[in-house]
């Protein structure tokens, strides 16, 4: 049996679903040469196309390429979608799901947004063979909202060891005057669950003569075709929002922060906290959603709806540096348990158990 992997994310920006997307394939194409790649004409990543199997088909683009012409080219194989979305009519298809935001947490999205994916995810749970996750907690909340049963769901962690290929590159501190104090960085897409606000709140209630020599720096790009206008969606105040980054820049900024700090309300997996642990950047993190399960004991938690232990957590540390090297030391340590090359090799040993 053929076996093809939706390639449309070759096509969009990378955000965290992207990348997963990015990093398995090209782990998956390393294992498996056979396995061929579909995409639209329209590739955005062509120094990533180069590297896999990929036949690029139709005249269409988007959503309407994804459910109209990927499932004839694909009607005689194996279809694996790396993103949340699939053809819904693809009769033999396995589906990654990272999360169920949508049910879960839908004043972060667009009305247009919610109704498409409201729509796609309970379908898709009932049209695909199987059904792949990042983590138990999202096992969780898809099989719930969406009435999987939990053995059609099979969960595989991402990395963040992809950040180690890149060559910081730092102009990106020049440019935004990061070298002259200690910064703390964030960064996500300024979605109101990423809870962007809860820290600007705790930061004024710090003494400021303890933090009158650190900036808060943010790092994301905003996609309103996604996030609803929610006012919560702009820059906190007394911060320098950086907006889309490279992926030298980005490791340039974990790599010379103060520390990372990530107060989402709601993640499926959570990615960039690994990147930072990756980084050698100390992790200050929620203890809301797949957090924990991701992160172990390899960063200080704090509460996301409470401003005062946010503020109680950023004094303790910045009041004690001996802290900032163990949480660097745990970081590196916890990082190194993922692998994209180990989960690839899940999604081939998936794969394979539908072969027959």
């Amino acid at each position: 049996m053929k076996i093809y992997i939706n390639s449309r994310f070759l096509t969009q920006r990378t955000t965290g679903v992207q990348r997963f997307a990015i990093e398995i394939a090209k782990s998956i194409a390393s294992i498996d040469k056979k396995i061929i790649f579909i995409a639209p004409k329209n590739i955005l990543h062509d120094d990533i196309a180069k590297t896999i199997n990929i036949q690029c088909f139709g005249n269409l683009k988007g959503h309407l390429w994804e459910q109209l012409e990927l499932p004839f080219y694909s009607r005689d194989g194996l279809l694996l979608n790396l993103c949340n979305t699939g053809p819904v009519f693809h009769r033999n298809s396995i589906t990654v799901m990272h999360d169920a935001a949508v049910f879960s947490k839908p004043g972060g999205f667009s009305p247009q947004f919610k109704l498409v994916y409201r729509f796609l995810l309970p379908w898709l749970a009932k049209r695909s063979k199987k059904i792949i996750t990042v983590s138990n907690f999202s096992k969780n909340e898809l099989g719930y909202f969406c009435k999987i049963n939990p053995s059609r769901i099979e969960v595989i962690s991402e990395s963040g060891a992809h950040i180690k290929k890149y060559t910081p590159d730092i102009e990106i501190l020049k440019k935004n005057n990061l070298r002259s104090k200690k910064y703390i960085l964030a960064v996500s897409s300024l979605n109101p669950n990423k809870n962007f606000q809860s820290v600007a709140s705790a930061l004024k209630l710090i003494d400021e003569n303890l933090i009158k020599d650190i900036d808060f720096a943010i790092v994301g790009g905003q996609n309103t075709a996604c996030f609803s206008g929610n006012k919560t969606n702009s820059p906190v105040k007394a911060s320098k929002y950086l907006g889309y980054v490279t992926d030298e820049e980005l490791k340039a900024l974990y790599e010379n922060a103060f520390c990372f700090i990530y107060p989402s309300l709601y993640e499926g997996f959570g990615l960039p906290p690994l990147e930072a642990m990756e980084c050698g950047c100390p992790v200050l993190c929620s203890n809301a959603a797949s957090l924990p399960e991701v992160c172990g004991d390899a960063v200080l938690y704090f509460d996301p709806y409470q401003p005062e232990n946010i503020a109680d957590k950023l004094e303790l540390f910045i009041n004690h540096p001996e802290l900032r090297n163990e949480l660097i030391e745990k970081g590196k340590t916890r990082a190194h348990q993922f692998t994209w090359e180990k989960s690839a090799a899940q999604v081939i040993n998936i794969i394979n158990s539908l072969k027959n």
